[in-house]
């Protein structure tokens, strides 16, 4: 067999020691890779280890829209073959590509090409995707994501040609990973959970008993489900003193800031390939840094509101942006403000609509967009840092994108809807909004005819038991970078088994 990764920015190091693993464990020795960074794709050529067939990097191919002649016959074929149903998708979910973020902090929502350049990127994109399959000639293609236009093209080219495709996806049930066929359901887990369903013997007992002992540990102290990994620091759910913002400006700090400043410049100019798509222009991250502070400065409170006892309510989360779920599975529902204003009307006339935003976002909206939320009469902007778990807890229904809010709610005994497809869909207890003139309805629904199933909800978490393991990728990934990778070689031997176990 072949196996193709997708290395989306510092994965790659992840990435490479999965293949290490698995062609000296599992026999699966042949590999191609298609790389999105240029430093990703600088160490990837260096090393030794594995001899990869095909290489492909992403900022080359986007740097050919230049020079690409629009070939709009090229595009319709492409449309007819790969759309979904048209080809808009592919470039909406590219963050830097259509709204300059990732280059820029949000509220970045102006995108550097024109459309011209738009199409002409998607169809030098699409050439090369396609001829890398066609050489390479791979039998599968792991995604740690499908996120931007490359890995989406990669991704229905492949299910097109018949080569299978493993996404990776984490249940919220402490560090656990599963993979899945598709980015936009869990295939696998959901085919464990409809069969667990009909199983009542002596071995679907043995997968429910730690589940049931999971469940009730939550519900008497819900946690956050990366609170035993290292990375809960930087990604639990919590905002800092405001004190912290400004230790840059102590003068113990100033040495510090100085060489931060001169070194992002030095390197910079440095840079044979600063005229990479996604490269960040220091002068723009200094600016991006001190607008937030400034923001943060200011601050919020004045803006804020706290629950009111006895007051009936729903509570919709916020999510941080840019995020790629909610562009992803979601791209109708992405406008936040315009969706709150949906909820907020679809509710009974008695309800108030708490409305929370992601703690990593403190200090990235301006003031602007809250007031705006704040002039929908039902609504109540409530402090980044209250306990999400107190405000799901207290509130009659939970209603989210695609976020891990919906999903704590269900654990919590809560009705949930969602706008997208997320791997927790398929409880029953989880509506799903398609049209936003249905979502009166789905609401009502929640409200008056929600039935807790206990049976059901323990089914599915012994199922997401069953079809995952335990790698704290988040740690590995986004903390250390793959910086020591070493000590964490037989967590990636447990996800490189279920890779392989799938593949085959």
């Amino acid at each position: 067999m072949k196996g193709c990764l997708l290395l989306q920015r510092r994965f790659v190091f992840i990435g490479h020691e999965l293949v290490k693993i698995m062609r000296e464990r599992h026999g699966i020795t042949d590999w191609c890779a298609y790389v999105t960074t240029r430093s990703s794709w600088d160490w990837l050529r260096a090393q030794t280890d594995v001899p990869y067939s095909h290489l492909v990097f992403e900022a080359d191919i986007y740097r050919q829209y230049q020079t690409e002649k629009l070939d709009l016959p090229y595009l319709r074929a492409l449309e007819r073959d790969y759309g979904i149903p048209n080809l808009w998708p592919f470039l909406n979910t590219d963050r830097v590509i259509r709204y300059n973020l990732l280059r820029r902090s949000y509220p970045s929502d102006t995108s550097v090409y024109t459309h011209e350049e738009m199409l002409r990127l998607l169809q030098a994109t699409a050439r090369a995707a396609i001829k890398f399959l066609d050489e390479a000639k791979p039998d599968f293609i792991i995604f740690s994501v499908v996120a931007n236009l490359s890995g989406l093209l990669l991704y229905y080219v492949a299910k097109k040609r018949g080569i299978k495709t493993i996404v990776m996806d984490a249940p919220r049930i402490g560090i656990r990973y599963f993979v899945s066929e598709r980015y936009d359901a869990s295939t696998y887990l959901a085919a464990a959970f409809a069969a667990l369903r009909q199983q009542h013997d002596a071995a679907a007992e043995e997968l429910r008993q730690p589940a049931r002992r999971w469940l009730q540990e939550f519900q008497a102290r819900p946690t956050y489900y990366l609170h035993n990994s290292p990375a809960a620091a930087a990604f639990s759910p919590r905002v800092a003193p405001r004190s912290e913002y400004f230790n840059w400006l102590l003068p113990s700090r100033a040495p510090r800031s100085l060489r931060w400043f001169l070194k992002s410049f030095w390197d910079y100019a440095r840079n044979p390939y600063r005229d990479d798509y996604d490269t960040i222009k220091p002068w723009h991250e200094v600016y991006d840094k001190l607008i937030r502070k400034l923001r943060i400065l200011r601050g919020y409170g004045d803006l804020y509101d706290y629950p009111a006892p006895g007051e009936k309510y729903a509570y919709f989360a916020l999510h941080t942006e840019p995020e790629a779920y909610p562009i992803i599975l979601a791209p109708f529902y992405t406008d936040q403000q315009w969706l709150i204003s949906q909820v907020a009307r679809s509710l009974p006339v008695e309800y108030k609509l708490y409305v929370k935003d992601h703690p990593g976002m403190y200090g990235l909206r301006p003031r602007r967009y809250y007031r705006e939320l704040k002039k929908i009469p039902n609504v109540r902007l409530v402090p980044p840092g209250y306990s999400g778990f107190d405000l799901i807890q207290g509130s009659d229904l939970t209603i989210t994108i695609t976020g891990t809010s919906a999903w704590e709610a269900v654990l919590l005994k809560k009705p949930v809807v969602t706008f997208g497809p997320m791997y927790y869909s398929s409880l029953s207890m989880v509506k799903q909004c398609r049209a936003i003139a249905e979502l009166p309805y789905l609401i009502k629904e929640q409200l008056e005819n929600f039935r807790y199933d206990e049976a059901e909800l323990v089914d599915f978490i012994a199922a997401c038991l069953a079809e995952s393991v335990e790698v704290d990728l988040v740690q590995l990934w986004d903390i250390e970078g793959g910086s020591r990778l070493a000590e964490h070689r037989e967590e990636l031997a447990r996800l490189a088994g279920l890779i392989a176990g799938k593949v085959r």
